[in-house]
């Protein structure tokens, strides 16, 4: 970092590193305060969090040093540029997960007002999220019942749109996906 400056920080791995190191100072740090101040400051459950992210953090880190050895250098250089080539189109993926993500929340309202269908998840108790969230499950991983969508005063349109949900993000974007990668392992 002293001799190239700012660009330091144009690595990856760079901040990845500095990410590590400073989840496991807040990690070490927490208990520190617990532990001189005799009581519990930080709760137990936060400790535990920032524990878990500095394990991952520290895991990510062994692939850096994996590239030492020839004959892993070529994956690891393989992961590395597949992430950074799909990133300008995990932009258009989360576009068109918030579009879908959008109509469901909108037509679930209708249901709130009245019934008992809900064509969204409650998991993290914010709408929008669970709708993002049922959204990614629904085209990404393809986790869904139709017969919630069967149901409610948006059903005509809920299954409709279920299918070109399931369509548009299970095989196109996640085709189109697949060839980034299968570009950049042609190019590595």
């Amino acid at each position: 970092m002293q001799k190239t400056g700012l660009e330091y920080f144009e690595s990856y791995w760079n901040l990845i590193d500095i990410g590590s190191l400073i989840i496991n100072f807040f990690y070490i740090g927490s208990f520190a305060v617990n532990f001189v101040r005799a009581q519990e400051f930080f709760p137990l459950e936060v400790i535990r969090i920032f524990g878990g992210f500095a394990a991952f953090t520290m895991w990510i880190k062994i692939f850096y040093w994996m590239r030492l050895f020839p004959e892993l250098a070529y994956y690891v250089k393989l992961i590395s540029q597949t992430i950074l080539d799909s990133m300008s189109f995990s932009l258009l993926v989360l576009i068109i997960l918030i579009s879908f993500a959008n109509f469901f929340y909108i037509i679930n309202r209708n249901n709130e007002e009245g019934g008992e269908v809900n064509y969204v998840t409650e998991v993290t108790g914010y709408q929008f999220l669970d709708s993002l969230l049922d959204v990614y499950l629904m085209g990404a991983l393809g986790a869904f019942d139709p017969a919630t969508y069967q149901n409610g005063y948006g059903a005509k349109f809920a299954i409709p749109m279920l299918f070109l949900a399931t369509f548009i993000i299970s095989i196109v974007f996640m085709n189109m996906l697949i060839a980034i990668m299968g570009e950049t392992f042609a190019q590595v």
